[in-house]
């Protein structure tokens, strides 16, 4: 009745204007609401598969599993994640060198095919060499590298030992010095390495960017029982490298101003 009333005081197409652009504002909001609440991927990490070389006691990405899926489907949820509003892409793992003809082409396909903003990796750097990185460099935006010690004794007892791993870094902070690659370094900081004094070896590397991590807890990653580690070597046990909120704030104070001070007399 309420409409008929409508028509017979304004006329039809004074309503129907109105229906109109209510119906209008109604879609607008709808879909406002909707690509605000919407999830867009724009940094990803892709963690490609499980598998490593290494057995850091506080690793939260253990081998639960070995499957690496297809070319194919990784390419098809890469591209999908494209269509999402993906620009940024990190391949990691478990060890990503590990797979180095899939880990080319997957840098090379988000760079030339989905040609995202950047594209980078996360390594322990053990299995870089610099033949792959001369060849794939032109794929690759950023080269991250994990180093918890510069003191090898320290690198074994986390699981990372192999003697060489402080050489080996830098090693590859040259061949991305050379290639134009940008060089970053991931540090996780637990109960054996948070006293130590880092500052001189960080600033020689001079990475564009340092990552510092406070060792964390993950449920049904790194949370067996000592008993579990014995029987399956999967498993990890990083309570006892825990460390509390001041001990690791400590080893931010000690370092933050630090390495400013060592990298702009540097630069």
């Amino acid at each position: 009745m309420a409409i008929i009333q409508s028509v017979l005081e304004h006329g039809a197409g004074q309503v129907v204007a109105s229906a109109v652009i209510c119906t209008a504002v109604a879609s607008f909001l709808l879909w406002h609401w909707r690509e605000k609440s919407r999830i867009v991927p724009i940094s990803v990490n892709y963690h490609f598969t499980r598998k490593c070389n290494k057995v850091c006691k506080f690793c939260f990405h253990t081998e639960k599993t070995s499957y690496v899926a297809i070319d194919a489907d990784m390419k098809k949820g890469l591209k999908l994640l494209k269509d999402a509003g993906m620009r940024k892409i990190n391949f990691a793992g478990g060890e990503p060198f590990l797979y180095p003809q899939k880990l080319a082409m997957l840098c090379k396909y988000c760079s030339e095919v989905l040609k995202l903003e950047s594209v980078s990796i996360i390594s322990n750097g053990t299995l870089i060499n610099h033949d792959w990185l001369e060849r794939n460099a032109r794929y690759i935006d950023v080269l991250g590298v994990s180093c918890d010690s510069f003191d090898e004794k320290t690198n074994d007892a986390i699981g990372r030992g192999a003697g060489d791993n402080v050489e080996k870094l830098f090693r590859v902070r040259q061949w991305c010095a050379a290639l134009g690659i940008k060089f970053k370094l991931n540090t996780v900081v637990c109960a054996l390495n948070w006293q130590e004094d880092m500052v001189d070896r960080i600033a020689e590397l001079a990475p564009f960017r340092w990552k510092c991590f406070q060792v964390s807890i993950v449920g049904d990653e790194n949370d067996a029982s000592q008993e579990e580690t014995r029987h399956d070597k999967r498993k990890r046990d990083a309570r006892q490298l825990y460390i509390s909120d001041q001990q690791f704030q400590q080893f931010c104070d000690v370092h933050g101003t630090s390495i400013v001070l060592c990298l702009s007399q540097i630069l």
